[in-house]
């Protein structure tokens, strides 16, 4: 695909945003069993995470990546505070990807005309992202670190 279709492509992408992220919204129950029972914080943290991985791919859609800023920003969001596991990252990223491709290409097939490589291409290219963009270091945490200290330290000395 050439850099002036990867352009209209995005275009027309950024258009449809808000839509396509309220029916990643409203459409998260389906997919993400429990995501009805979340705490409004987490509830909170999914709208944005999704918010921030839909504008991430608008923008792998015309440039083909981000820029490490962006994916510093991708990632910090989808995380949150720490208190996303990696498996719920995967989760909701998977989640947006499904609902947010079905859409836009639905979307953009009426509104610019994809061809059916074009469609694989924006499915390819979204599946690319959300892999890249699990890509998130783990880090221990740190109540998790704390007892196993405590509990090295009850051991005592591993000396004989």
């Amino acid at each position: 695909m050439d850099a002036e279709r990867r352009a209209q492509i995005a275009a027309a992408s950024g258009a449809v945003l808000p839509d396509v992220h309220q029916a990643v919204i409203d459409g998260l129950s389906e997919l993400i069993p429990g995501s009805r029972d979340w705490r409004p914080d987490r509830a909170a943290h999914a709208r944005a995470a999704s918010r921030a991985v839909l504008e991430g791919l608008v923008i792998a859609f015309e440039q083909g990546d981000l820029d490490d800023r962006r994916w510093e920003r991708v990632r910090r969001d989808i995380v949150g505070r720490g208190e996303v596991t990696p498996d719920e990252a995967a989760e909701l990223l998977r989640a947006v990807r499904i609902i947010a491709v079905q859409l836009l290409t639905e979307r953009l097939s009426s509104a610019i005309g994809l061809t059916e490589d074009e469609r694989w291409h924006i499915q390819r290219d979204a599946w690319a992202f959300c892999q890249d963009a699990l890509d998130i270091p783990r880090e221990i945490d740190p109540a998790a670190f704390d007892e196993m200290l405590a509990e090295l330290e009850r051991a005592g000395p591993d000396l004989r």
